[in-house]
């Protein structure tokens, strides 16, 4: 009966993702080490520490399964990615908690809710990355975007908000259907930033986007 709706009437049907079956739960903080592993978050995390999780496997999925990672100090609580081939998907940020990449290679941070007080997603010499989906709002003048020295960088379908984005010092970037500029929203007065002089081969389709020291020209 579902095909049936789905052929007729043209009916989205959600994306489910499923766990394998030999899955490992994650329920506190840690390392996650066991290249081509697939982890879960399987309850959530209140943390205090700096480095909450960091990712020194590669070819692993980080699943969120929804659950909280709530930040509950002072200090960031960060996800750290070091390796190759990493997906994180599915967290729930708030409080401290941030997402943070360094050296990596073929990054994934796909359909995740950061709503906190610090950075949201900070990449530091990525080396191709899709970042899609994505629902960041930072309070405090934060950045729900920062990145330095990227390239290959694919921006998509994802809603930033609050504090100020910046990118700089990267190539090839590309930026589509997101919302970059939340103050055109009503939501704040924020912008991401655009080094002029050292991006380059940037493209920008179906965004709002707010540039400085650059040009609206491509």
């Amino acid at each position: 009966a579902l095909l049936i709706l789905v052929a007729l009437f043209h009916v989205e049907v959600p994306q489910v993702l499923f766990s394998p079956s030999n899955a490992i739960n994650v329920s506190s903080c840690g390392v996650l080490n066991q290249s081509g592993a697939y982890y879960v978050l399987n309850q959530s995390i209140n943390t205090t520490l700096l480095n909450c999780i960091a990712i020194t496997g590669n070819n692993i999925v980080l699943d969120g399964d929804y659950q909280n990672l709530n930040g509950a100090g002072f200090i960031p609580s960060r996800i750290n990615a070091y390796g190759n081939n990493i997906t994180i998907t599915r967290l729930n940020l708030t409080g401290s908690a941030f997402l943070v990449s360094y050296n990596s290679f073929n990054l994934s941070i796909i359909d995740n809710y950061i709503n906190n007080n610090y950075d949201s997603i900070s990449l530091d010499n990525v080396r191709g990355a899709l970042i899609s989906n994505n629902h960041v709002n930072t309070t405090l003048m934060r950045h729900p975007l920062f990145v330095i020295n990227g390239i290959n960088l694919t921006f998509s379908a994802n809603n930033f908000s609050g504090g100020s984005g910046f990118i700089s010092g990267s190539s090839n970037v590309y930026i589509s259907n997101s919302n970059l500029f939340p103050g055109y929203l009503g939501v704040s007065a924020s912008s991401v930033k655009i080094e002029s002089g050292f991006v380059s081969n940037l493209s920008i389709e179906n965004t709002k986007l707010h540039l400085i020291n650059g040009s609206n020209s491509k």
